[in-house]
């Protein structure tokens, strides 16, 4: 770009600059997985978390925290992993859930490199598994 001063009849100096303009790093990270899950009675891992980003510099990486949701305090992330606390996962023939109808919901934030940040609530749906014993009456 050139620059030259006038004042308003004569043309003065001319100067020339190189205006460079540099990308921000502002695209907020997206949830690259369905917010809709459903997992097996006793099944303790949900879902391994990931996101896309526009921005190159954030390389698609993002830490993942709970920040929400009425079942919240049933889940833990676990190395990117949205999983049950305890052990055995949830039992669906006794819904641990905030209404127990076996459909958890919890709100998990993704904080990019450059703090950008995206919330997703994800509902999570337990399902029946044929895990009673069978049981044998002689009449």
């Amino acid at each position: 770009m050139t620059v030259t001063i006038n004042d308003g009849t004569n043309n003065g100096a001319t100067k020339s600059y190189v205006v460079t303009v540099a990308d921000l790093v502002d695209e907020d990270p997206v949830f690259a997985v369905s917010a809709s899950q459903s997992v097996a009675e006793n099944t303790r891992n949900v879902v391994t978390l990931s996101v896309t980003d526009g921005d190159a510099a954030d390389g698609n990486t993002a830490t993942y925290a709970i920040t929400g949701g009425a079942d919240s305090g049933t889940f833990e992330i676990n190395a990117g992993v949205l999983r049950f606390q305890a052990a055995g996962g949830a039992n669906y023939d006794s819904p641990g859930d905030s209404d127990s109808n076996n459909v958890y919901v919890v709100i998990v934030r993704a904080t990019d490199s450059n703090s950008n940040t995206a919330d997703r609530e994800f509902t999570i749906t337990v399902t029946d598994v044929n895990d009673q014993t069978p049981t044998y009456t002689a009449t």
